[in-house]
């Protein structure tokens, strides 16, 4: 029986007993033995077996796993449609005259299956038509929107009398979203390729294909790393990739500017945003582009490789001439592929100078919130003149009855506040044990608690933390990670030490993550062996997207149990302990463990929580424990824990063998002890008298 799936040999461990060569093999794996494999019988006229498994997850089973599991962002295979994907735009991609990319879009098979589009997107258009005659406003930026799109060459009039017989096409529905704290465009046109017709949607005939581009966290740990940094947008990044001639009739709309025009119909002939491939196709050919491009600008590819999140670019240098460079670069490798570079910023004027003033990033004043002459890249909020990190809160006046939809909008990617969004986790999973609809609003005391909640998450607006988190003056980097759990939670949180040649050392938090506690219970160790898996795989990410060199990686927990779990060999633990024990340990990721006492371990406020009142003044949080802050330092060691103390060991099975041998005869013929020894020295000495009678017969 072949096996396809490739997880599966990733659960196997290499415990394995073989009982014979005819029955099945007992093998272990991390979710304990199992016995597979053949058995001879008669009664068995099939050697054919079929397994089938179905599984049917909504929404809210995916977000059950928050407080099921512990989680950092981890590389993961791709699957057979992801490489279907990516093998489908290296057959099918080209350049135009121009640079820019052309791409055809990744179908299923299925596309026949498609029916007729155009009654309901005609029903949808004429309602937003009715919109248009209620909203003066909203009709006139989406007409700007329209002329624009139609003005850039990124939409093209049809005429449907001039179908070629059996073409395939399909209508979109498009709608507005407004974004009234956008800079640039306030009006967006969205087209609907999920509207249905018939149970079938254009989006569900696209294959979605790969992520292309490092993930958020490692780009935004990168940007806390250099001396100098820049941010730049790409500039209607998927519309500046061209269609195939050959799928734009799937790309359908219906348009006018007045509903006494004609009505026209309009083939969108660039990536569209809303359909499923647009956000693979847009990533990849920014990937392709660096790679096209890499001999000419070896600089620039590597950003675009490396530091670009969709159409955000964020990435530094230590040297002014390096970050001259790297920008020189990358504006001539984007302008190669047809993109456009604007909204550029950075902590160092001098790097805008040259920019034309329309394609420099407008700061953004949040008075309103404390917070003035921002930008917010990738959900963060900096403010490029003092080089901080700044945090809003939401408005509390907007919140009277908070839903569930509300209470999951918070976000802090790099986990700088992870102990005051863990409050507002508690009081998630307490909401969520009410097993309430999306938009229900939440009643009693859970509405209090959340209020309050966010009455004192207004103190995070005063919050200014540094970007960098490495000192100019250093001459040595080390990393020191911390992991705590309590009764309600657990979490890490990791900080960067740079020592210097006074003999001085600063620490600086760089990540932090936060989980409640499952809702099964577990014991406080295995809570706290949680926290360390955590703090471990937290730290593997961050060495991941640094581009530094450490000294020293250590990591610090309070639970001696823990500690002597990971001195432990994993086949001494059981299996709940083991499985978590063996990933800490792996070869390659082994790091140094130590004791670190309550009192002096951060990540002791991140498993029990600090109001945002609180958080800004708490150095211990923000600067690690203030032993750690010198280039020679001294911490408490315990004694080791007996072995009775340490739960979870497997017992040590013992087996004596015990064989029973029948007395000889003679022992039991004689009643006095030295008759019998006369009698055997006679038996002896006839044995011996015998054996030398037959060598010299020999």
């Amino acid at each position: 029986m072949l096996i396809g799936n490739q997880w599966f040999l990733k659960l196997l461990l290499p415990g394995r007993i073989i009982l014979s060569e005819e029955l099945p093999i007992i093998t272990e794996t991390k979710f304990g033995w199992v016995v597979g494999g053949t058995h001879c019988s008669e009664a068995i006229q099939d050697n054919v077996v079929y397994s089938h498994s179905v599984t049917i997850e909504e929404l809210c089973d995916s977000i059950q796993r928050f407080w099921e599991v512990e989680s950092v962002p981890q590389q993961f295979q791709s699957s057979t449609e992801e490489d279907e994907c990516d093998r489908h735009f290296i057959a099918t991609h080209r350049r135009d005259e121009t640079g820019r990319y052309v791409v055809q879009l990744p179908l299923r098979d299925s596309l026949e299956q498609l029916g007729e589009s155009r009654s309901l997107a005609l029903r949808r258009f004429f309602g937003l038509e009715k919109r248009f005659a209620q909203q003066p406003e909203l009709k006139r930026q989406y007409v700007d929107f329209m002329q624009e799109y139609e003005s850039l060459g990124h939409c093209k009039e049809v005429y449907e009398k001039n179908h070629a017989p059996g073409m395939r096409k399909w209508y979109l529905p498009h709608h507005a979203v407004l974004r009234p704290s956008n800079t640039t465009t306030k009006c967006r046109v969205v087209f609907d390729a999920s509207a249905k017709m018939s149970g079938l949607s254009l989006y569900e005939m696209m294959k979605i294909g790969p992520i292309s581009q490092s993930d958020l966290l490692a780009i935004v740990l990168r940007f806390r790393e250099h001396r100098l940094v820049l941010t730049a947008d790409i500039a209607k990044m998927y519309r500046q990739i061209v269609v195939a001639d050959c799928h734009t009739p799937l790309q359908r709309i219906f348009w006018r500017k007045n509903p006494s025009d004609p009505l026209r119909v309009l083939e969108l002939t660039t990536v569209t945003y809303g359909t499923a491939s647009a956000p693979f196709l847009a990533t990849r050919a920014l990937l392709q582009l660096a790679i096209d491009e890499k001999h000419k600008y070896p600089v620039a590819a590597s950003i675009g490789e490396n530091s670009c999140y969709v159409d955000n670019a964020l990435f530094g240098y230590d040297s002014l001439p390096q970050a001259f460079e790297s920008q020189r670069q990358l504006i001539s490798m984007m302008e190669a592929g047809g993109f456009h570079l604007h909204k550029w910023s950075s902590n160092i004027p001098e790097l805008l100078e040259s920019l034309p003033r329309e394609d420099r990033e407008e700061l953004v004043s949040l008075s309103e919130y404390g917070a003035n002459e921002v930008i917010k890249t990738l959900g963060l909020m900096w403010n490029p003149d003092s080089d901080e990190l700044i945090f809003v809160s939401m408005p509390t006046t907007n919140v009277k009855q908070p839903t569930k939809r509300q209470i999951l909008s918070m976000f802090d990617p790099l986990g700088l506040v992870a102990p005051v969004v863990v409050i507002g986790k508690m009081l998630m999973q307490l909401v969520w044990k009410e097993k309430l609809d999306w938009d229900e609003p939440i009643v009693g005391d859970l509405v209090k608690g959340w209020t309050g909640f966010l009455h004192a998450l207004e103190g995070v607006n005063q919050l200014r933390i540094p970007r960098r988190v490495v000192s100019s003056s250093a001459v040595a980097f080390e990393m020191h990670g911390f992991a705590d759990a309590s009764d309600v939670a657990y979490g890490a949180c990791v900080y960067i030490r740079s020592i210097s040649e006074d003999g001085s050392a600063s620490m600086k938090i760089i990540s932090g993550k936060s989980k409640v506690d499952p809702i099964a219970p577990l014991s406080i160790p295995r809570k706290e062996l949680l926290a360390a898996l955590l703090l471990h795989r937290l730290v593997v990410k961050i060495l991941s997207a640094l581009k530094m060199s450490f000294n020293e990686v250590i990591l610090w927990s309070d639970s001696q149990v823990v500690l002597a779990w990971l001195t432990k060999q994993p086949e001494q633990l059981e299996l709940y302990v083991r499985n978590r024990v063996r990933e800490i340990t792996a070869t390659g990721t082994k790091f140094e463990w130590k004791y670190i006492p309550t009192k002096d371990n951060p990540a002791d406020i991140v498993s029990r929580g600090l109001s945002a009142s609180k958080i800004a003044n708490s150095d211990l949080w923000w600067n690690g424990p203030a032993v750690l802050r010198y280039a020679i330092y001294r911490m408490e060691i315990p004694p080791a824990l007996p072995i009775e103390e340490i739960p979870e060991l497997r017992p040590i099975v013992s087996v004596n063998i015990v064989a029973r041998y029948d007395e000889l005869p003679v022992f039991t013929k004689f009643e006095s002890f030295g008759k019998l020894q006369r009698v055997l020295a006679y038996v002896l000495r006839f044995r011996n008298n015998a054996k030398k009678r037959k060598e010299i017969a020999l």
